[in-house]
Formats: C-alpha cells, structure tokens, sequence
C-alpha cells in the first residue's frame, strides 16, 4: 500500500516536473521567439536608418553637384553635371518605365556591398507650372489629349476659392487699379486697353508666395487630382511634367538683374548695348526708348569717347591710304596701326571700330584675340568681358582681308568708351537723339525761279550781248533803244520779281504787264504792282535806258514766292494720332523766328500735316498778294502757323543761305522739349526744289553736329511733294524696289512682348533691328540685349500707405501733392518680396524730388537728390535693396520712403511707385532641359519647332557670347519666321533655380535588398 501510494507520487512528481519543464520550455520558446522579434525589429530600424542616411547622402551630393553647376555654367541644360552624374540605366526612381539613374556602391572592409544609392535631379523649370499662366496651362493639357480649357477652368476655379476672383473679390489687393487704368498696356490680356477697374479681380492679383483673401495655390502636384477631369490614370502620365515650384529669380546669365524695358533709364539701357557689344548702342538705345515711352520728346543722351584715326597712327602692311581711310583689296593683305602716348588712361574700354558705311573691315585681332569679318562700327567683342586694354599708353590693331575675292575692306577709326566717365576724364562727347513718331520730313527753301538772259534772245534796241548779260550804252535811243525778253517754262501764277544786272548798277525802266518802274538798280524789287503774273507760262519784260551818260546792265530776273510758299512738312510714322495744338516751329540763327501750330490741329496715324507761311493769302502781312500755298500746290493738308512778327516779302522764314552750325529747324511740342530738328546745308538749296528725307527715320549727320542733314532733293517735276509721298533717290533701292514709310514705325506705346523691339529702327536707311540680308544678322542685336531685359514689374498706389506729410488727392486720380517747399511725405509698403529693385516715382514733369528710403537699422538713405521726373513724369530713382542681409537694405519685406518736396514751382505731386523686375516670375520654361511634351504647351509651338528647339539646344552660349533666350531668336526655330518668337520670348528661359531630388537608398546583405527608402526633395539655389 505504501509502495502504492511512494509510486503514485512518484508518477505525480515526474508529471509535475514535466509539467514544469514544459511550461519552462513554453516560456523559454516565448523567450527566444520575443528575442528573435526583437532582434528583427532592431534590424529593420536600423535598415530605415542606414536607407535614410544613405539618401540623405544622394540629397546632398546632388545639392552638392548643383551649387558647383550654378557656379561653374550661366545656363541649364541636360548635358550638365547635375543631370550626368547620376544617369545610368540601373534604376527607374521616377517610376516612368525607363532607367534614368546608376547605383552609387558602398562597401566594408572586405570590398563587399552593403549598401547604395541612386539619385535623380529633375529641373522644375522643365514642367508646366499649374499655379502659373493659365494659356500655358491649357495648351499643355490640350497637347496631351486632356480637355484644356475645362482643366485649366477647374484649376483656376480650385486657386481662386469661393469667392472665384483672385485675391480678395471687387477689391484692388495690390493698389495699382489708378496707375493700370492710365499705363496704356493691355494688362489682363483681355484686347481692352486702359479700361475701367483695371487692376481689380485681375490674374495679377493671385500671389503664390503670399495668398490674399480665400485663394489657395497648389502646394503639391498630388493636388491636381481633386479637379474635374483629372483621373489617377491620366495623373500618372501627366505627374512628371507638372510642378508647384518653378520660379525664375530675373537675372540674366551674368547674374544682374534684368531691367524692365518699359521703364529703363536710358543710360542703363547703353549700358546694357555696350557691355553686350551692341553696335552703335546710344543711337539704338535713344531710338529704342522713343519709340516705347508714350510721350513726343526725343530722348537725348551725351556719347563719350575717344577716337583713334587710322591717319594719326603708325601703320605697316599692304593697306594703303586714299580718300580719308586706308583700305585693302588683296586677299590676305593684313595691315598692323599702333598709336603711342595716348593721351588717356591705360585702363579696359569697350571698342568700337569704323571704317565706310555698308561695307567690311575685315578680320580684326587685338591682343591676340581675333574676330571676324567685322562691319563699319561693329563692337570688338572677343575678351570675355567685351573689352581691350590700353597699356602704357599704347593700344594697336591689326587688320586682314579675308573677304571674297574682288571685296575691298576699310579701316578708318576706333572709338575707345570708357565704361564710366569722371568730370576729370578728358573725352570727345557727341549729344545724340532719338526718332520720334512726328518728323520733319520736307522742306521748301528757297520758292524761286531764276531766269537770266542769253545770247540767243535778241531783244532788239541798243541792247548788246556782252558776257554773262546784255548791255545798253545808248542813253539816247529813246523809244527806239528798248529791248523786250520772253522768258518761259514759268508756272503760270502770281510772283515777287526782282532784276538783276551788273552789281550796284542800273537795270533802266522796266515795264511787266503794262505797267513801269524807272531805273530800277540790280537787285530791286519791281513795286509797281505787289506781284507781277505769268500766263501761258511766261512773262514778257521790257526794258529801256532813258538816263543821261548811264549804261543799263540786264542779267535776268528772280522771281519769288517766298515766303508765302515756304512750307515745312511733318510726317507721323506711327499708328497712333496725335494733337499738336500750341506746338512750336522756330529757325535759329540770325533773323531767328519761331511760330505756333494752330489749335485743333491733329495729325493721323501714317500721315502728312503741312505747316504753311501763308496757307491761304491771309497770313499777317501776306494777304491779298495772290501768293499763297495752297494757289501753288495746291489744296493739301496743311495748316496756317502763327508767327510772332508780322511778315513781308523780305522774311526768309528758311534761310536760303544758311550758315552750317547755325541755322536749324526744330520743332517742339506743347511744352517746349524738342520732338525733332533738323539742319540743311548751302550746298543743298536748289530754286523751287523741295529738299526731302528717304527714310524717316534716318539720322545721317555729315558734319557731326549732332543733327541730321541728309537731305535728298525732289525728283517731282513740281519741285516738292508737300502732304504727298516724297519722290527721290532715297526712297528707291537698286533702280526696282521703292520703299514705303509704313516699312518704319515709332510705336510711341510700351510694348507687350520683347520682340517688338525688332521694329525699332536703327536709323540706317530703311533698317530695323531685324534687317539684313544675312540670317545670322536678323536679329543679331535682338539677340544680344533679350537676356537682360524683362516685362515684369510690379506697380503700387501710394493710397492707404501714407504715414505721414502731403495732401492726398480727392476724386478719381489716386495719388498725393505738396504744396509746400521742402515739405515731406512718407509711405509705408509691407509683405513685400526681399530682393534688389530699380525704384521709380511717377509724379510731374519737372518738378523736382529728393526721395529717402528707410534702412533696417532705422536710418534715412538719400536714393536720388532733386530728381526731374521726365515728360512722362517718371523719375528714376536708381537700386534699392528690400531686405536686412542687403547692404544699406531695407526691414525684411518692407519699404519706407520719404519724398521732399524740391519743385521750383513749390508744387510737386506723387502718383505712384514701380519696382523692377518683379523678383520672381513663376512658371518660365527652360528650353533646355524641357521635354517636348513641354515644349508644346508653349505659345506658337508646334511639334515640328519643338522638335527644332530640342535638336537645336543647348541654347544661351551659341558662339562664346553668353546670350542666353537671345540665342533662339537667331536659330531656325518657326523656320525664320520671328513672328512666332514674340510671345514666346516672355515664357521661357535658359537657366534654372528650383530642382527637384529624389534619392532611393537601399541596405543589402550578399546582393540581398534588406532595407529600402525613398526622399525627394525641393532645393532652391
């Protein structure tokens, strides 16, 4: 029993203790499972940290790669460190079905991997921006086979909010609805220039960077699936070409902030021409800025240099001297000038070299540095700066033909421009002007006719043909001694006359229609009637001696029309009309006289006004002499002037004999600043021959005194074309082809896009910008200035930001006066963007401002002393720097400014504010690194110049030049039709400042991928 009861517990303490070693094993399995959990956990944690750091070290290699690009290259493209770096064809990170990337391999001791990563940089300026311009946002979505415009609708629906207009609804968010509604542009785009409520509820009003009222801008791509049309398919293939993030900061490939060429100073704009190595840059930069700003005064500007003559230098080689310049006609033949004791600094000037007009120089090398086939006053342009240098008072030049053969080449002077010019600068200085819309464009000088005797006329009596005249010696003959002249070819019509003979002596009686006048003397008018009249185109005179022991000298007469019949013809070669009420007309130089443009006179676009002495026989001193414009040219479209004098027979309004360097037309407007003048020279004036321009826009200057003299004479066998097209050499090319002013244009309007400059005349017979019968000149300056120029700026009403000082203006005008000298003024801007800006007031034509900005230490800084706002009532002010990290520079976002009042008149006036460029213009497209689908969302794109564009890239350094957008206008894109290019040149770039980077990083163990992360990221550089 007991053996029992010992076994039984026994078997009891065998089950317990399996019982406890099972539950220890249970617990030991749950031990060693938790560990092993643990374990995997850890690894996992530690894979997602190896990945991530091993991204973040493709994130920044990239950003690494990119810092260095923006450093080492001026423009973007595919072919750059940032795009070849990374490219391989191991890995597809953007998940677009091709292999774009390579694995980076990292490894242990043992040489094995154990880790990589794979890094693709994608430039955001390659995408359509969808919180950009919505026209390119509907060809885009249209190109892909999407619905453009119900897409692009929703869009704008989704970043307008509720209210559905951009910023706050019926309100002007930025303050610039007065200064829009009166700026003459078309600036919501919608055909309606200057119309009511500009500048309220516009597109302009949508800010990415600072959203106003309930507008809400994409902040990630993912957001455009929550628009109608948008499907997670159609996304998919759409994802890669859209971005949040383009942005292009408006610096040019030099880094300088672009200028807006509405609103350019025009000594920033020959800046800009010669730093770019623009040919002939004050005369284009004045001829550019006429032709854009709205007012009718030339611009003037002061042209300073030095001039080396080819005759002053020591010259060798095969070139030889003739006529005032050296020339070559052998191939090859080089020539070597070296000028020595110059009598200017040694420093680096810009380098100008002339020769004759319309034909080569040659190949020209200076420093070792050649340029080729270069043309009369072509820019030396080969240092990488655009400049040469003069050491040690010696500069020298060496000149080759290498035309073809039979071409001869000239070389006549270089002009050396210093970049900056001191008072203490010892420089020749020409003034030189603009072309404005309303020229001078004829004149009639001298309304004349001479007739002299000959030998062949017989006139019967004691006359006797002795020399140049005929004599009568025979005092006795009485009736008898009489001679009677005939003289033809005379325009039947009313005439001063005058004789002519033997100088100081006498002519004898003379009798014209009947009636005599006794021993008239060389010279004298014939008074016994006003004028005499010529019928069936001639007029008989006759003359008879009736003096004691005196001898009658007859040569001829003159008969005149002057100054009844002067005229001066204006011509208005623009599409705009214009009022010309109280302008003024004036002659310099001895015997000066001015007069006034009639109230209510207005010219039309592309028309003729003629500007009469005496229009209708009614002129003040002139009247009922039979002698009047319209009797001899008939009835034109002229207008009576006002003169401040009375006039007579003796008033040469245009001087016959002028006097070079004294005597010149000049035509002012309302105002008084000069719209036009012009010079005539002696050797010019012919009898009742108009003088006429070819083209109107044409500044030939042959005694450089600054104004033109490049008169042709009529070829109308009137003698003038008074209100008619002008009729003469300058008007044909070649004997086949005449030319026609509506081939020029002043614009007298700002412009839209950047290639109308290309209808900007050089001032060269019958030449734009675009003219030439070479390709590559077409738009060569074009070409060369776009990349420094921009549209953008940004406008603001000084309304609601007044803190203190000045009137504000009641009624519709929005603006601020002071009536008060030295009084001053102060306004306060906020949330604006940081960065550099040229600032410029608008106010009132001369009256005098000093304007102050506020620097962030909250001390005043003096920007411009006394400034003159121009006609336009622009006054530019200079850079001004918004931000604390900019030296001198504003509060963070914010810009004070202080006016005073400086005005002569006591009263000054502020109307509003610009600053440009705008510092960030979002959406540009960089078509370098765009691919097509793209391209064709841009305006006039098609397949085929998409296609061009990619096959033409990289573009912006074309031929060493950085040019940037410039070098697309000189590619074949829209096979040379430049047309296309104006819109386009507003939407597109050649550098990039937002990239996208997306990193894959992978853990592996024996080739095994344990680990994996991905990060993208957007850097701004």
């Amino acid at each position: 029993m007991i053996n029992r009861l010992i076994s039984k517990e026994k078997g009891q303490a065998i089950l317990l203790v399996l019982s406890i070693l099972g539950v220890a094993s249970i617990i030991g399995l749950s031990f060693l499972y938790m560990s092993q959990t643990q374990l995997r956990g850890i690894s996992s944690y530690m894979g997602r940290l190896q990945t991530k750091y091993l991204a973040e070290a493709g994130i920044n290699y990239a950003k690494g790669v990119l810092e260095f690009d923006a450093g080492a290259n001026k423009l973007d493209s595919q072919d750059e460190l940032w795009r070849s770096v990374f490219a391989g064809s191991d890995v597809d990170i953007d998940d677009d079905g091709t292999k774009e990337s390579k694995w980076f391999n990292i490894q242990d001791d043992q040489g094995n991997n154990i880790g990589r990563y794979a890094v693709l940089v994608r430039d955001e300026a390659a995408k359509v921006n969808i919180n950009g311009d919505e026209a390119i946002i509907r060809k885009f979505f249209d190109s892909v086979g999407l619905s453009g415009q119900s897409i692009t609708d929703g869009i704008l629906k989704y970043r307008y909010g509720s209210d559905q207009k951009p910023g706050v609804a019926n309100t002007d968010d930025n303050s610039n609805k007065a200064s829009l509604e009166s700026d003459s542009l078309d600036n919501d785009g919608d055909g309606i220039v200057d119309e009511a409520n500009e500048g309220v509820d516009e597109p302009q009003e949508f800010s990415i960077e600072k959203p106003r009222g309930d507008d809400r801008p994409f902040v990630v791509v993912d957001e455009l699936k929550k628009i109608e049309g948008i499907t997670s398919d159609n996304f998919k293939d759409i994802s890669g070409f859209i971005t949040v993030s383009s942005k292009d900061h408006e610096r040019d490939a030099e880094g300088s902030i672009r200028q807006n060429i509405n609103y350019i100073k025009p000594d920033n704009l020959i800046k800009i021409m010669l730093d770019k190595g623009v040919s002939s840059p004050w005369q284009k930069a004045v001829n550019t800025i006429d032709s854009l700003d709205r007012n009718l005064s030339r611009t003037k500007v002061y042209k300073h240099y030095n001039l080396l003559s080819s005759e002053s230098s020591q010259a060798s080689g095969s070139w030889i001297w003739a006529n005032n310049h050296y020339e070559c006609d052998i191939p090859g033949g080089t020539g070597v000038w070296t000028w020595y004791n110059l009598d200017f600094s040694d420093g680096e000037y810009y380098c100008y070299i002339y020769g004759i007009e319309d034909d080569p120089i040659g190949d020209v090398k200076i420093l070792g540095k050649t340029q080729s086939s270069m043309q009369n006053g072509d820019a030396f342009v080969m240092n990488e700066n655009r400049k040469v240098t003069v050491a040690g008072g010696v500069f020298s030049i060496s000149i080759e033909n290498n035309e073809d053969f039979g071409q001869t080449c000239y070389f006549s002077s270089i002009e050396l421009v210093p970049e900056e010019v001191s008072e203490s600068t010892a420089l020749l200085s020409k003034e030189v002007h603009g072309v404005e819309a309303i020229r001078i464009n004829e004149i009639m000088v001298s309304p004349k006719i001479e007739k002299n005797t000959v030998a062949t006329q017989g006139p019967g009596g004691a006359w006797v043909w002795q020399s140049s005249m005929f004599v009568n010696a025979d005092s006795q003959s009485g009736q008898q001694g009489e001679g009677r002249w005939i003289f033809t070819g005379i325009p039947n019509g009313y005439y001063y006359l005058r004789v002519s003979g033997q100088t100081g002596e006498f002519v004898g009686d003379v009798e014209i229609n009947g009636r005599t006048q006794s021993s008239m003397r060389d010279g004298d008018y014939f008074t016994e009637s006003e004028t005499v009249y010529a019928s069936s185109n001639q007029l008989v005179v006759t003359i008879q001696n009736n003096l004691r022991d005196k001898t009658c000298y007859f040569k001829g007469i003159i008969l005149s029309q002057q100054p009844d019949a002067e005229y001066i013809e204006l011509l208005n070669i623009s599409n705009n009309s214009f009022n010309l009420s109280g302008w003024a007309v004036e002659t310099t130089g001895q015997e000066a006289a001015i007069a006034f443009i009639p109230q209510g006179t207005t010219i039309s676009p592309y028309d003729y006004l003629v500007l009469c002495v005496d229009k209708d026989d009614t002129a003040n001193g002139l009247s009922s002499n039979h002698i009047a414009f319209v009797d001899t040219w008939g009835v034109q479209k002229s207008v009576q002037l006002d003169f401040l004098r009375t006039l007579d027979r003796d008033f040469d309004f245009l001087k016959d004999v002028p006097v070079e360097g004294e005597n010149f037309i000049v035509l002012r407007n309302e105002k008084g600043l000069i719209v036009d003048a012009a010079e005539y020279l002696s050797s010019q004036v012919s009898n009742y021959s108009s003088l006429e321009r070819g083209d109107p826009t044409e500044q030939t200057d042959s005694n450089r005194n600054s104004e033109f003299d490049g008169w042709f004479a009529t070829s109308d066998l009137s003698g003038g074309t008074p209100g008619r097209v002008n009729d003469n050499l300058g008007m044909q090319e070649d004997e086949f082809y005449d030319h026609d002013i509506h081939e020029v244009i002043v614009r007298n309007a700002p412009i839209t896009v950047l290639s109308d400059l290309m209808y900007v005349p050089k001032t060269y017979n019958w030449e734009r910008y675009t003219d030439s019968e070479e390709r590559e000149e077409v738009l060569k300056d074009l070409s060369l200035i776009t990349d420094s120029l921009t549209l953008s700026g940004i406008l603001f009403s000084p309304k609601e930001h007044n803190v203190s000082g000045w009137i504000e203006i009641s009624g519709v005008s929005k603006g601020f006066y002071s009536d008060t000298p030295k009084e001053e003024g102060v306004w306060k801007w906020e949330d604006l963007e940081n960065g550099d800006y040229f600032l410029t007031i608008s106010g009132e034509f001369n009256e005098a401002l000093t304007v102050s900005y506020k620097k962030a230490d909250g001390s005043w800084q003096v920007l411009s002393q006394g400034i003159l706002p121009n006609e336009e009532g622009l006054a530019f002010c200079g850079v001004i720097n918004i931000g604390s990290d900019k030296p001198n520079g504003t509060e963070d976002n914010v810009l004070e400014i202080k006016l005073q009042n400086e005005s002569q008149s006591e009263i000054a006036h502020f109307y509003s504010l610009r600053l440009d460029p705008g510092q960030n213009v979002y959406g540009r497209i960089n078509i370098n690194t765009a691919p097509q689908e793209v391209l064709l969302s841009l305006p006039n794109v098609t397949q085929q110049s998409a296609s061009d564009i990619i096959k033409g890239r990289p573009f912006g350094n074309k031929d060493g030049i950085y040019k940037g957008v410039g070098d697309l206008f000189l590619s074949n894109v829209f096979g040379g039709d430049t047309s296309q290019l104006g819109a386009l040149s507003n939407y597109v770039t050649v550098r990039s400042n937002v990239f996208e980077i997306i990193a894959r990083a992978q853990v592996l163990d024996a080739d095994r991928v344990i680990a994996q992360q991905e990060i993208k990221t957007i850097i701004e550089r």
